[in-house]
This record gives structure tokens, C-alpha cells and sequence, in this order.
């Protein structure tokens, strides 16, 4: 399936926010609560990662 620039650049931002959250999660879970041990908090990292990996992937030039 073929994306248009501007469906590419709104899947991008939706690929941001949901790597964003994902670290603010990681980052509030494990320092202030202390409620995260150690496979979900690289599971997290790992997910956040790839998620702002692929906005990037989707925000390159063609």
C-alpha cells in the first residue's frame, strides 16, 4: 500500500506519541515508583525504540 506525504507524516506522528508515551511510562515506572523490574523495562525501551524508529523510517526523503 502506497502513502501519500501527508498520510506518511500523520502515521509518523502517531508512531512519535506512542514511542513518547512509552518512555515517559518507562521512565515515571521505574524511577519514581519503582514498580518496573528489569525484562518489561528493556521490553519498553525496546518498543519505544522501534516506534520512534519507524517515524523516522516514515519521515525519510524519497
Amino acid at each position: 500500500m502506497k502513502f501519500n506525504k501527508a498520510q506518511r507524516n500523520g502515521l509518523a506522528t502517531v508512531f512519535d506519541n506512542i514511542g513518547t508515551a512509552v518512555i515517559i511510562g518507562l521512565i515515571i515506572g521505574t524511577f519514581i515508583d519503582s514498580k518496573i523490574t528489569l525484562f518489561p523495562a528493556i521490553a519498553l525501551s525496546v518498543t519505544g525504540s522501534l516506534a520512534i524508529g519507524i517515524a523516522l523510517l516514515l519521515r525519510r526523503k524519497r
